[in-house]
Order: C-alpha cells, then structure tokens, then sequence
C-alpha cells in the first residue's frame, strides 16, 4: 500500500518554477509517478 512507503507531506512548499510547463500534459502520472518512497 501506498500509505505505508510514502512519507506523509507535513509542510507546505512553493510549487517547482516549471509548474506551468506540466499543466494539461498527458501521460505525467506513467511518465513520473514511482512506487518507491524518496530516498532523504
């Protein structure tokens, strides 16, 4: 399950400065998404 490897996102950030650059881009959840949990 997801919940259990992902970290939960606690802190608000600004977007990344290319958050223009993705809107309405097909396919962005198979091209970027990983099962895997950020390694910190």
């Amino acid at each position: 399950m997801y919940s259990e490897k992902w970290p939960q996102a606690l802190e608000k950030h600004e977007p990344p400065e290319d958050v223009e650059d993705f809107k309405g881009v097909d396919g962005k959840f198979e091209k970027y998404f990983s099962m895997s949990p950020i390694q910190r």
